[in-house]
């Protein structure tokens, strides 16, 4: 295969891959919730990433799918921290709701 496309594919995925967890760790951050993000899809995500670093290491892969898995995974654990750090917060904030405080837990004022 030509040398060129092999570098632009492979940069492509390596990319793409690597910063599709991007978005919704920004929206968690931002909104200051993990409501909606799958605790199931992100331990998948991160033994994928695992097995393709472990496959990559195995076989020794070129270095796109070191990047690849890398990165991936270390977005898939960036995913994690912020999961559990705002279940933590919607945990905490339903134990001091009270009847002297019945304010929503993501009132912000």
């Amino acid at each position: 295969m030509n040398l060129d496309l092999t570098l632009l594919f492979g940069s492509l995925m390596s990319i793409s891959f690597a910063l599709c967890f991007a978005p919704q760790i920004y929206t968690m951050y931002k909104n200051k919730s993990s409501r909606d993000v799958s605790l199931g899809m992100v331990i998948l995500q991160i033994c994928g990433n695992i097995g393709g670093l472990g496959l990559a290491v195995s076989t020794n892969g070129n270095g796109w799918l070191y990047i690849n898995y890398g990165a991936g995974l270390i977005m898939a654990l960036g995913l994690l921290f912020f999961w559990k750090l705002f279940r933590l917060n919607i945990y905490h904030a339903s134990k001091n709701r009270g009847p002297n405080n019945p304010k929503s837990i993501f009132h912000t004022s």
